[in-house]
């Protein structure tokens, strides 16, 4: 995460192909499942796009579907 750009959700959404909405449902998971790379800042939300992304290759896997 060296010297990394944070994004909003409608970015990180547009990157992964996704609705906001998949986003803010997968930020609340708490544990295990939670997200990481997510930053909070108020009421706001910033994503480390590396962080991110290796953990849907790790949980979903890079060769699915």
């Amino acid at each position: 995460m060296d010297n990394q750009e944070l994004l909003t959700v409608d970015e990180m959404a547009a990157r992964l192909k996704v609705p906001p909405s998949w986003l803010y449902s997968r930020t609340r998971v708490k544990g295990s499942e939670a997200m990481p790379g997510v930053l909070r800042c108020g009421k706001y939300l910033r994503f480390f796009p590396d962080a991110v992304l290796d953990w849907i290759k790790t949980k979903y896997g890079e060769n699915r579907g």
